[in-house]
């Protein structure tokens, strides 16, 4: 398990990533401890830790992530960069099946 406290200057940030303002973010490698810490979170994650893909969206607030599918459909709309942790483009069957 490891526990990172944040503050300063990552939460004064004005970036694309979510959850600037959680005061710590708890890291844990054991299937049964996470669910007991479940109730006590913000349901969000980080990017650099998230170990599941298809909870790409919870690493970003809901106007960020509207905001990047309005980019990636503008740039990306067929989707082709999907090998990464993927934000799919906005009207795509993987959007409607998130939302």
């Amino acid at each position: 398990m490891e526990i990172r406290h944040w503050g300063g200057a990552i939460a004064e940030g004005d970036g694309p990533a979510g959850h600037r303002d959680a005061p710590f973010t708890v890291i844990v490698d054991q299937p049964g401890v996470s669910d007991g810490l479940r109730p006590f979170g913000i349901g969000g994650t980080f990017l650099n830790f998230l170990t599941d893909p298809s909870r790409v969206d919870s690493a970003f607030t809901a106007a960020n992530l509207a905001r990047l599918r309005r980019i990636k459909t503008s740039h990306d709309p067929g989707n082709f960069f999907h090998v990464n942790h993927n934000i799919t483009p906005s009207g795509t069957h993987a959007e409607r099946k998130a939302s």
